[in-house]
């Protein structure tokens, strides 16, 4: 009796153990992608396509970005000091060749699944592993864009192909193909032209049509876009449907960008990048439930404005004298309550 009481209670045990072994197993991998990746329909990374691309990615604890040179250096920004230094902790390092951490990383910055993708002054695309950036596929490829599980690539020679996720090539998509600002979303790429904004299906290239006269950006549900002709700012479905209009003042382009809740712009009045309210940065609902207003104004002319989901603070490209071509990065809180010039190491 005694025997077939504690085989009874090692069952039990056991059958615990799988059961909350079971559970553990299954939040392990509801943790491998981020909050972000999994509650957002697109890939955040796909998002930076203004001027320039891709410029600041989430890594954990720190935001990478190239610096405003041009030069091609990659720094990182610790989220909780606000503090700049050098990815590459090699004091003797020039941060510009393939042996620095940053593994000569030029550009085309792009996070997606959980990992941070870039691209080298010759078009080698990059990824980071640890703390070190690695070649992922040793062919030429251009600029790039992520989704289901593919990179769509831009070639120098103009053609839009597609390779899986190890940078192996799979297929060319079209031959010829002139779209930028690039974003995939489920079978479709969504892209810019200098007039438009197009749609390509990606398994059926023959299919690409017209969204919208003007020029934006998508959050995968929703387009968000500034009309050619009277320069303001629209959103529509992402077939082009329900069109509203969303600003009753003029938008800069290059600077429009969003998070969850809200885009973020500046004005652009008679085509002077320098003129009336050049400082301000403008919030607003996406869905256009609540008025416009100047969320901050900075101590120079505002340009570009990017956003990192789960960071408090935009990042403000902006210039004292645009007919210079010296850039500075601010950082503004999202409440406006802080203004912030990023200082760079020496």
């Amino acid at each position: 009796m005694m025997k077939k009481k504690t085989s009874l209670v090692f069952k039990a045990v056991r059958l615990l153990f799988l059961k909350n072994l079971l559970v553990m197993f299954i939040l392990l991998l509801a943790g491998c992608g981020s909050d972000t990746e999994t509650s957002l329909p697109y890939a955040y990374g796909n998002m930076q396509k203004n001027v320039p691309s891709g410029n600041f990615m989430d890594a954990g604890d720190s935001i990478l970005f190239f610096g405003p040179d041009g030069q091609g250096v990659l720094y990182k920004l610790d989220k909780e000091t606000l503090e700049t230094e050098f990815f590459c902790t090699d004091p003797t390092c020039s941060h510009k060749n393939s042996k620095c951490m940053a593994g000569g990383a030029y550009g085309n910055l792009e996070a997606y699944n959980g990992k941070i993708y870039a691209s080298t002054i010759k078009g080698e695309m990059l990824v980071l592993k640890d703390d070190r950036f690695e070649p992922l596929s040793d062919q030429v490829m251009g600029s790039f864009s992520h989704g289901n599980d593919k990179c769509y690539v831009l070639t120098n020679d103009g053609a839009l192909q597609e390779y899986d996720i190890k940078g192996k090539f799979l297929r060319t998509v079209r031959e010829e193909f002139t779209g930028m600002w690039c974003v995939v979303c489920k079978d479709q790429m969504i892209y810019n032209t200098l007039f438009e904004i197009r749609s390509v299906d990606l398994y059926d290239p023959s299919k690409d049509r017209t969204i919208s006269e003007g020029m934006g950006m998508t959050d995968g549900e929703s387009i968000f876009f500034i009309d050619n002709l009277d320069c303001r700012m629209y959103r529509c479905d992402l077939e082009g449907n329900q069109k509203v209009l969303l600003s009753e003042e003029p938008v800069l382009t290059a600077s429009l960008n969003f998070d969850e809740d809200y885009l973020y712009y500046r004005y652009y009045y008679d085509n002077d990048l320098s003129g009336r309210l050049s400082h301000a940065i403008i919030r607003q609902k996406k869905d256009g439930s609540e008025e416009a207003e100047i969320m901050a104004e900075l101590p120079v002319h505002a340009y570009t404005i990017y956003t990192v989901p789960g960071f408090d603070y935009l990042i403000v490209v902006g210039k004292l004298n645009f007919a210079s071509y010296t850039y500075d990065y601010y950082l503004v809180r999202k409440d406006g309550s802080m203004i912030k010039k990023i200082e760079l190491p020496d």
